[in-house]
């Protein structure tokens, strides 16, 4: 009886490294995975940092349109007033929105008083209905005032001469900064380099402006914890790999 107790007994398990080729394989991957958890966790507070200095130029004072000209305005919010040129305005069509398909109706705004450098800017005046563009538009050319305050963001326009291009009235997408070029040579003045998203209005009817904060559409804590998950495996099948070797 005390032999079989003897026999089936175990000793401490020492741990025997496996063979060099799978060493160097499994330790390069557990270092190569680390490296890409490190970087993707100094990307993580990199970009939180990126993004609440650009929350934090959004919540800051409105500029007045005279500054659009001047250095650090993008992510900042302007106030603007003139009037809106509702027969050179253009749609850009949209997702549906409330159940309903719409459309983003973006117009010019003739400054009062015109600025040095420009003359006008590019307003996206917010989401509406595609059957309330027309009614829209008919009360613009009745009462074209504009008051806005609205966020600037970069709009490339490449030393476009204005009045060179023919008008696009529909877009099924628009990237200020490919396709602002176009947008000022088809228009009879200068515009100012940024395109202005219009602030929501509480109450307002259509269109209804407003505009996304800065925010990340990364998940990296997600990656980073992947990437450190899948070192930590490497890691771990070598020590196992060593102990199970060692045991038979």
């Amino acid at each position: 009886m005390g032999d079989a107790r003897d026999k089936g007994a175990q000793g401490p398990r020492r741990f025997q490294a496996p063979g060099l080729g799978l060493t160097i394989l499994l330790l390069t991957v557990a270092a190569a995975t680390a490296t890409l958890g490190v970087g993707l966790g100094q990307r993580l507070v990199w970009k939180r940092d990126l993004i609440a200095e650009r929350n934090a130029r959004v919540d800051r004072p409105p500029l007045e349109v005279e500054e659009l000209a001047g250095a650090e305005v993008y992510y900042r919010r302007v106030r603007a007033a003139g009037s809106y040129d509702a027969d050179r305005s253009f749609i850009v069509h949209r997702e549906p929105n409330e159940l309903r398909a719409g459309v983003r109706l973006f117009s010019p705004v003739l400054l009062e008083p015109p600025q040095a450098d420009f003359e006008a800017v590019l307003v996206d005046r917010g989401w509406l209905p595609h059957d309330e563009l027309s009614r829209v538009l008919n009360e613009t050319r009745a009462a074209p005032r504009a008051d806005i305050t609205a966020l600037v963001t970069p709009m490339q326009l490449a030393d476009a001469t204005p009045e060179s291009a023919e008008p696009r009235p529909e877009w099924l997408y628009f990237d200020p900064r490919f396709h602002g070029a176009h947008a000022q040579r088809s228009l009879p003045y200068r515009l100012a380099p940024a395109l202005l998203l219009r602030d929501a209005v509480a109450g307002e009817g259509y269109p209804r402006g407003g505009y996304e904060r800065p925010k990340s559409h990364v998940d990296h804590r997600a990656y980073a914890a992947t990437w450190f998950a899948m070192s930590a495996a490497a890691v771990g099948l070598w020590f196992g790999l060593g102990f199970e070797r060692r045991r038979r």
